[in-house]
């Protein structure tokens, strides 16, 4: 679970992306409130950098790279600004595509 820093009032808390929030006012008072999810459905995935996808793909943070950022690029991606993130779900998509059955089939005598 994520958390982020919200400052209101002077003071600042942190924020849980669960729905519910608790503001500490300048006051020192304890507040409590829900927040929408901008994103209706499932839960958010923590988005991955190239240098953990890389290390889960045992490649290069490069080969991660440069197979994100082609014309036609062959490892989804979600790009911030010049900033590339990745999704647990794509990286495993990509990974059950590679697989290939050739190990699998019966040899023939």
């Amino acid at each position: 679970m994520a958390n982020n820093t919200l400052v209101h009032g002077g003071a600042s808390s942190l924020m849980e992306s669960h729905g519910a929030q608790k503001v500490i006012s300048s006051q020192g008072k304890q507040q409590d409130f829900a927040v929408e999810s901008p994103m209706p459905g499932p839960a958010k995935e923590h988005l991955l950098t190239p240098r953990e996808v890389a290390a889960q793909l045992t490649v290069s943070e490069r080969w991660v790279r440069d197979h994100a950022t082609r014309r036609s690029p062959r490892i989804a991606v979600v790009k911030l600004g010049p900033l590339l993130r990745f999704r647990q779900s794509d990286i495993d998509y990509f990974v059950d595509q590679q697989r290939t059955d050739h190990g699998l089939k019966k040899r023939r005598f």
